[in-house]
């Protein structure tokens, strides 16, 4: 708390201007000099801008008040008279009753000719500029006695509240802009007659927030312990019961810093994508602010079936940021809230369909360490397909497509190796029944058709092909390398849990209420659309695309006709390439096994089971998700 100057103005010299002079009206009685006395001031003033220095309080040169006369001694005051206010702190009542008086002086001055009304703060303010106080918002009251011969006077003047200073750090948010702040107290009225103050703020206010900025909020004296919001164009940020009940003094500046990137600060209109369940793969269907935890490993669960360790150390320093997406903008301003332990982000109000992937890094001596990483799969066209009561719900795309379009390589989604949560980009080319080769080398198919954010995590940074055997904790830390060996610690167990009784695991790449499905799962589906008849092309419930090998099948189910679009994404191998893009489609079970459901021929094209079509390990398929 620093308080705030109580610096007296020095009486006038008791020179008095001439009474013909012209300061308020015309000059037909005598003037008076009013001296306005103790802490009479409107600007808080630092020495050459330094909010960290001692600031006070002066006065703006034409800063007006209003002043009330009463001949009465108090009794009764005339209608306010509007008046300047000299950088002295003085000011000149013309035409002022010729006996003794009593004078009133109140700012921030009230309209001329009005009767008079105690000063008072306001439970709405207003700051027009970015660091500078509005004087207006803060009450003055004085009142004395004028002899009748007197030619001067001094009024003792008194700030009736408190100032308080907030200093906002918003380096992340520079975009943003601050449209109010609201600071509230539930145990009495900060102001007469509410227990919330709320600063509006003009553009100036709120243009530039990469520095820090100070906004200052005036309340009555009392005891308080105070919330605050600010609110953004973007969202609201609260800080709740982090400041501690203190008692505020009129004529005291109490000084506050909020930081919207950490801290205390939580984003009250965001939206928590964890709220039911932590996982891997967050779906996002609409723009918006999302949470989301960042110290549980997907579900949290191990693959021996028991709860996984989490992943902050109290003393470790962690940041977060995009590591790579499908497309720029998909996801924007992510940062990590350490107060919190949760990760958070901004998609468009006008989206992105596409994918990207957040890392938690820990940070030392400027290298950074990745954590562990989610896929944020952002889609709003992706919906669910109810095969029945035991078939079960399941997604209308694979995991990872930015559409359900046939003969659109957006339809093929990602492609995952065994065991791993990490998506792999796959095939970038449209194939044909003869099942085309996406040969590009690997980090240069995947760079072409991904952004990587190398000015967070360097270049080094990249898509690449490892050849050696690693633990899956050595794969998490390299979510964007292809292994051409299975883990050292790999077991039937990364997906399903132990003794094949299924429990979704950290390891589980799909979205928070799905998972991969079990091979009773798939029998079942299976049963389902191939139910449907032969599958010719001619067959309205099954219809192969004409060009890119790939099947959509229209099932009714409980009354509701849908659709399913299968495309044949082909397989990335251990090389790297992607094989048979449009000639096959395999997709993963739980339980380490994979599913065919397209084939080389237009008789060939039933859901099949997985038999032969069993893949490699290090074989990178298509996940379809179940619903929980």
């Amino acid at each position: 708390m620093a308080i705030l100057a109580a610096v007296s103005m020095a009486v006038s010299g008791g020179c008095a201007k001439d009474d013909t002079a012209d300061a308020n009206g015309p000059a037909t009685g005598r003037r008076v000099t009013v001296n306005l006395v103790n802490a009479t001031r409107t600007t808080v003033e630092y020495p050459d801008g330094d909010h960290t220095a001692a600031s006070k309080l002066v006065w703006n040169d034409g800063d007006k008040v209003s002043y009330f006369i009463s001949e009465d001694g108090g009794a009764t005051f005339g209608t306010a008279v509007e008046a300047e206010v000299n950088a002295d702190g003085t000011l000149t009542v013309d035409n002022a009753p010729q006996s003794a008086f009593r004078i009133k002086v109140v700012y921030p001055n009230q309209r001329a000719g009005s009767a008079y009304s105690a000063a008072e703060v306001s439970a709405t303010q207003n700051q027009p500029s970015a660091d500078r106080f509005n004087g207006a918002n803060l009450p003055m009251e004085g009142e004395a006695d004028v002899d009748a011969s007197a030619t001067s006077v001094d009024v003792p003047y008194d700030i009736n509240g408190a100032v308080l200073r907030i200093r906002l750090t918003a380096s992340e948010h520079s975009a943003e802009q601050v449209k109010k702040i609201v600071i509230g107290n539930a145990g009495a009225d900060m102001v007469p007659g509410s227990r919330t103050v709320t600063l509006t703020l003009g553009s100036a206010a709120a243009a530039d927030l990469s520095a820090d900025r100070y906004f200052y909020i005036v309340t009555s004296a009392g005891t308080y312990d105070p919330t605050m919001k600010v609110v953004t164009d973007v969202a609201e940020y609260e800080y709740d019961g982090t400041f501690g009940s203190r008692e505020f003094l009129d004529a005291n500046l109490y000084r506050y810093a909020l930081d919207l990137d950490g801290g205390n600060a939580v984003r009250s209109s965001s939206t928590a994508l964890d709220e039911t369940e932590t996982a891997n793969c967050y779906l996002v269907r609409a723009g918006g602010e999302y949470t989301f935890n960042a110290d549980i490993a997907g579900n949290g669960i191990g693959t021996d079936g028991n709860k996984a360790p989490t992943l902050i150390d109290a003393d470790g320093t962690y940041g977060a940021d995009w590591l790579w997406a499908t497309e720029s903008g998909v996801v924007q301003q992510v940062r990590y809230n350490a107060a919190w332990k949760r990760i958070a982000f901004t998609v468009p109000e006008d989206i992105v369909t596409g994918s990207a992937v957040i890392a938690l890094y820990r940070e030392d001596g400027g290298e950074k360490e990745i954590v562990w990483s989610w896929h944020i799969w952002v889609n709003a066209t992706v919906a669910d397909n109810c095969y029945g009561e035991s078939e079960g719900t399941w997604l209308n795309a694979n995991l990872g497509a930015r559409n359900c379009n046939p003969d659109d390589a957006g339809s093929y989604g990602f492609l995952y190796q065994w065991g791993r949560k990490d998506p792999i980009v796959g095939a970038g080319v449209v194939g044909d029944r003869a099942g085309a080769l996406d040969s590009s080398a690997f980090d240069a198919a995947t760079t072409a058709s991904t952004v990587v954010n190398t000015a967070v995590f360097g270049a080094d940074m990249k898509w690449n092909v490892n050849p050696t055997a690693m633990s899956s904790a050595e794969a998490v830390a390299y979510p964007m390398s292809l292994f051409s060996e299975v883990f050292t610690d790999e077991n039937d167990n990364m997906w399903i849990g132990p003794a094949s009784a299924y429990k979704k695991t950290m390891h589980d790449p799909c979205p928070a209420g799905y998972r991969i499905p079990t091979n009773t799962n798939m029998l079942k589906w299976a049963a389902v659309l191939n139910a449907l008849g032969t599958p010719a092309e001619d067959n309205a419930a099954a219809t192969m695309s004409s060009l890119t090998y790939g099947r959509t099948y229209s099932p009714t189910v409980d009354g509701t006709t849908f659709e399913d679009w299968f495309p044949c994404a082909g397989v990335r191998l251990k090389t790297g390439i992607v094989k048979n893009i449009g000639k096959f489609g395999m997709i993963w079970n739980a339980g380490s096994t994979s599913w065919q459901w397209c084939g080389t021929t237009a008789t060939n094209v039933k859901i099949a089971s997985a038999g032969s079509n069993t893949q490699p390990h290090t074989a990178a398929l298509s996940v379809r998700c179940r619903k929980m």
